[in-house]
Order: structure tokens, then C-alpha cells, then sequence
């Protein structure tokens, strides 16, 4: 992330006295590989602090069950599609946050004007004219995720990718900001948590008896 975009960030901070209330502020994205009816098997995690420039990036060997890097209980986290982001935290063993901003969900409610609009992340960025990655190249990294079996430097890779992720979401931020109400967007972020622990409980399901069922 570009020294303008941090002061973009902090900008907006100054201004949004809801936002104040945070001293650290992550830009998080993780990547993983998911089994259809299983819990996500984690390669990576990447996060940036917004108001800092402190970046935490962490692979799976890094990533230890039930000890969470952050302060959850005081700490607000910037995610597009934070949903993911919840079901890895949970699958981690680490308690959900109490303050969550989705980015996708408030790039969603933007447009929400009855038609289609793509709504990925290079969608968002292209909208509020922002650079990022090629798209060709973020396919072939997330072909590699759902791969899995990372080699040391495909995983060397996957973590740029996944940082790649974290600067866009921070750069997306402060313009994005502007459109929506912050409490609202909270209220909005935290049932992405919910969704994540609904998701990591999971209902029990006969796989084997619901492609049956399905064919039928």
C-alpha cells in the first residue's frame, strides 16, 4: 500500500469519530483450500495494519490452533467477503471478532439498484479506478489454492498474493468509506461472524445420500 493510500486511511479516520475509537485496524485476507462439506484447510494469512503500516504474515506452519494473533476483543478488521475470513478463524480455533467491516457487503449496497453488477474484488477497485493485481494472475493463484500440496516457494507465492489483497482492501476503504453509515456497516459485519461459526458447526449431511437424492 502506497504512502497516499495510508494517508487516505487515516484521513478518513480523522474524520469518522466512529472509527476513532480503534488503535489497530487490520486489512486481513486468508488463503485456503476447501473440500466441498469440510472446514477450510488454511495456507496462508496476511494482515495490515491500516493505521500503522505493520504487516503480519503468517503460513501454515505459522498458524497456530487456538492462539490468535490479535486483540479481538478491541480491534476492528477490514475484509472483502469476511464470511471467508470468519470460517478461517474459526477453523484456527480463534474467537471470532466483535468488530467487522465487509467491504463486499458495502461494495454490494452501493449498487444495490436492481441490476447485475460484478461484485469481485477487482470489480470494486475498478470502480473507484484503484490499481491491482491482473486478473489472469489472480485465477492462477487461487487454481493454486484450491491445488493445494504448496511446494516452499509457491507458498512464498500464495503469501505475496494474499498480501496483495490486504493493500487492495485498504486502498479500497477510504473511498468506499464515504457511502456508507459505519455503525450500519458493523451491524453488517458482525453477522459475517455468525455466518462463520454457522458454517464451521456445519449440519450433518449424508454426502453419499445427497448426490443420490441429487441424480434423482
Amino acid at each position: 500500500m502506497t504512502v497516499a493510500g495510508f494517508r487516505q486511511f487515516r484521513d478518513v479516520w480523522a474524520e469518522v469519530a466512529e472509527l476513532r475509537q480503534f488503535h489497530t485496524v487490520w486489512s486481513i485476507d486468508f488463503e485456503f483450500r476447501q473440500i466441498d462439506g469440510e472446514r477450510p484447510e488454511v495456507h496462508c494469512m496476511s494482515a495490515l495494519n491500516l493505521l500503522t503500516g505493520q504487516r503480519l504474515d503468517l503460513n501454515a506452519s505459522q498458524l497456530r490452533y487456538g492462539h490468535c494473533p490479535f486483540d479481538v476483543e478491541n480491534s476492528l478488521f477490514i475484509a472483502y467477503g469476511a464470511r471467508a475470513e470468519m470460517t478461517c478463524f474459526a477453523a484456527l480455533g480463534w474467537p471470532i471478532p466483535k468488530y467487522i467491516l465487509d467491504l463486499n457487503i458495502e461494495y454490494i449496497h452501493l449498487l444495490n439498484d436492481g441490476l447485475h453488477h460484478p461484485r469481485k474484488l477487482l470489480n470494486a477497485l475498478d470502480y473507484f479506478g484503484l490499481p491491482h493485481i491482473d486478473a489472469e494472475d489472480k485465477k492462477e493463484m487461487q487454481a493454486l489454492a484450491i491445488r493445494g500440496d504448496l511446494t516452499p516457494s509457491e507458498m512464498r507465492e500464495m503469501q505475496e498474493y494474499c498480501a496483495s489483497d490486504t493493500k487492495a482492501t485498504g486502498l479500497l476503504f477510504p473511498p468506499l468509506a464515504y457511502h456508507f453509515d459505519f455503525i450500519s456497516a458493523l451491524v453488517r459485519g458482525r453477522f459475517t461472524g455468525c455466518v462463520g461459526l454457522m458454517e464451521h458447526i456445519g449440519i450433518p449431511v449424508d454426502m453419499e445420500l445427497l448426490a443420490r437424492l441429487r441424480e434423482r
